[in-house]
C-alpha cells in the first residue's frame, strides 16, 4: 500500500537513502482495471484502491533507476555470522 501511496520522488529518496531494501508488490497493487468492491467504507476503498493508475508507472522508474536481486542471490551476499540479533 505505501507503494502506491507514496509520490515517487518520496519513494526514490527512501531507496536511495537505505543500502539495502526489501519490498514485495501483489499483483493487484497494478491492475487499475480492478472492480471496486461495493460497500467498502471509504477508508477500505482509499486503502485499497488508491494511486492503482501510477503504481505500474512507478515501478518501472524503480527499474530503470535502481538494480534489483531475488531473495536468494541477495541471502548469499550477507555475513550471517556478523548479523545483529535483536531479541524481542
Amino acid at each position: 500500500g505505501y507503494f502506491r501511496l507514496l509520490p515517487y520522488p518520496l519513494l526514490r529518496q527512501l531507496f536511495k537513502r537505505s543500502p539495502y531494501t526489501m519490498t514485495y508488490f501483489h499483483p493487484r497493487d497494478f491492475d487499475a482495471a480492478q472492480p471496486v468492491i461495493p460497500g467498502l467504507p471509504l477508508r477500505r476503498r482509499f486503502k485499497s484502491y488508491y494511486g492503482l493508475k501510477t503504481a505500474f508507472s512507478k515501478l518501472e522508474r524503480l527499474l530503470d533507476e535502481f538494480t534489483f536481486m531475488d531473495v536468494r542471490t541477495a541471502a548469499k551476499m550477507v555475513d550471517w555470522g556478523n548479523v545483529p540479533v535483536v531479541r524481542l
